[in-house]
């Protein structure tokens, strides 16, 4: 690696997240055009890019001689525009915001084709926010569901489209592995006759965090209805390695990552979905402490010392990175991560603003100055700067993680941030029991199944997902759940922890040797799948 290159990929990190900006692979561009033109199978074709940026799909629809191609390119940057005018000459430019532009076009097309902007609603600029807003409303699509500019562009672009147009798009693997992408396949599943997703082996964008798909959606189509994934090898060739029909577009769960697994784990998970009871049956669970600005009430303890906060500080832990190898937290652990991380939270709660002692002050001033009282979840309180108490519980878990979750018996009574649920155990069930028996290759199987990851890889389980976890609960006894917790710290990471749950799990539930191989690769499938979209 040269001394540009950091520099170069923290360039390409900062365009996503403050414009949204992932620049298509020449490769796949290419194919992309080739794949829908084969489909189209026309002499003439109307063609809209509606996010043209650099060119890549203009450039790859400019190598393909032997169709008339007419078309329009829109992009809201007028330098963008410009230069695509002098090196595209036959294109039709429009320098305009697209969502302004599909409001308005007449025409329709029959192929819309491109890589929209992948931008969060909350980096937008409120323009921009009302502009979804309008398309929201003229398509009859739910608001709360667009929490990518990505999704407005997939949303604006099918109106644009002929009686049997074409919309082919590469967007982000979120399409299969969050709540909206989840809102959107529906919707296009009552939108087009045929949908196509192609989700390659290798990443489609190698430098970054982030995983791309391809989607292909007609309006017509002769034979195979439906809503397809098709598994390639990458998204620089189309070439189907496997292809798996969804019987609903929207499923949960294991449907829309089953391409990855052989028919005999999926007929396994599906009958063992119903068959046990799940992390709900057996507790509670809560999200943690939300501060409004962790860095700003969350303190070292060099800090604490220096300023003299004793008496005004309580133990948190704000991040899962900062426990490894543990399956019951203690004081010791807190000890530790106190050495070198931020670890206690500024407790207001039983003092009145009138009696704040002049350190407490002195702190007060400086949130003021950065304007942290201003932020959302501060404004909202009264005072300001009262955290809410969240209480402790019997254990936590940490929402998101990365090759395994992180459960733990809370053994030191400490609070969390929103990172980790709360979890309190119901009557007649104990909290270490309920630990042991979560590792498990069914239990830890469903997490993957349930839960959804982003870019990076590292898997997110909402509050709704865990607690539908299938949990093979088991009394334990204090020996056993020593033995089990010696071996969990000393694993290695070799998951040799969970061999006696594995064995127990398969005598209740008559399970067969072959059964717990099925189990155990299928897990071992969609983790190492998810961990490659990381960096």
């Amino acid at each position: 690696m040269n001394s540009f290159q950091p520099l170069l990929l923290k360039r390409k990190l900062n365009e996503i997240r403050l414009r949204g900006v992932v620049y298509t692979p020449a490769d796949v561009a290419y194919e992309l055009v080739r794949y829908s033109l084969a489909e189209i199978n026309a002499k003439d074709v109307r063609v809209l890019e509606p996010s043209c940026g650099e060119g890549a799909f203009l450039s790859e629809l400019h190598k393909f001689r032997d169709c008339n191609l007419d078309i329009t390119a829109v992009d809201v940057d007028r330098g963008v525009v410009e230069k695509g005018i002098t090196s595209f000459p036959r294109v039709s430019f429009q320098n305009q915001d697209f969502f302004d532009y599909s409001v308005h076009q007449e025409e329709r097309f029959d192929l819309v084709i491109g890589n929209p902007p992948y931008l969060r609603r909350q980096f937008l600029p409120k323009s921009v926010r009302i502009q979804l807003q309008r398309v929201s409303t003229w398509a009859d699509y739910p608001l709360s569901s667009i929490k990518n500019v990505w999704v407005a562009f997939i949303v604006a672009s099918e109106r644009l489209l002929t009686q049997s147009g074409m919309l082919s798009m590469v967007v982000p693997y979120e399409l299969l592995s969050v709540n909206y992408g989840g809102a959107l396949r529906e919707w296009l599943g009552e939108k087009f006759a045929r949908v196509d997703i192609f989700v390659p082996d290798d990443k489609a964008f190698k430098e970054i965090e982030q995983d791309a798909v391809v989607l292909v959606a007609q309006k017509k189509c002769v034979e195979n209805h439906g809503f397809f994934i098709q598994r390639v090898q990458s998204l620089g060739s189309l070439v189907k390695v496997t292809d798996l029909q969804l019987k609903k577009p929207n499923i949960d769960g294991v449907g829309n990552k089953s391409f990855l697994l052989n028919g005999d784990q999926v007929e396994l998970i599906e009958k063992l979905r119903g068959s046990l009871k799940c992390v709900g049956d057996f507790c509670t669970s809560s999200p943690g402490t939300v501060t409004g600005a962790n860095n700003f009430f969350i303190l070292s303890r060099d800090f604490v010392d220096t300023q003299q906060l004793h008496d005004f500080v309580k133990p948190i832990i704000r991040k899962g990175s900062y426990i490894k190898g543990e399956v019951v937290f203690r004081s010791m652990g807190f000890d530790r991560i106190a050495e070198n991380k931020p670890c206690f939270l500024l407790d207001y709660d039983s003092i009145e603003s009138i009696d704040l002692p002049p350190e407490l002050k002195s702190h007060l001033s400086i949130g003021i100055r950065s304007k942290i009282h201003e932020r959302y979840k501060c404004s909202r309180r009264n005072p300001w700067y009262n955290v809410p108490d969240i209480p402790a519980a019997d254990g936590f878990i940490f929402k998101r993680f990365h090759k395994t979750p992180k459960l733990l018996v809370n053994e030191m009574g400490i609070s969390l941030t929103d990172v980790a649920y709360h979890i309190k155990i119901k009557p007649d069930y104990d909290i270490k029991s309920f630990v042991k028996s979560f590792y498990n290759s069914i239990t830890l199987l469903f997490s993957e199944v349930e839960g959804r990851f982003y870019g990076g890889g590292v898997l997110e389980l909402t509050p709704s997902e865990f607690r539908r976890l299938p949990l093979p609960y088991a009394a334990s006894s204090v020996a056993k759940f020593r033995s089990f917790e010696q071996k969990f710290v000393s694993n290695s990471g070799d998951e040799s922890f969970f061999d006696k749950e594995d064995l127990r799990v398969k005598s209740e539930l008559k399970l067969s040797d072959n059964d717990i191989l099925l189990l155990r690769s299928a897990r071992r499938t969609l983790r190492d799948y998810r961990l490659r979209h990381g960096s």
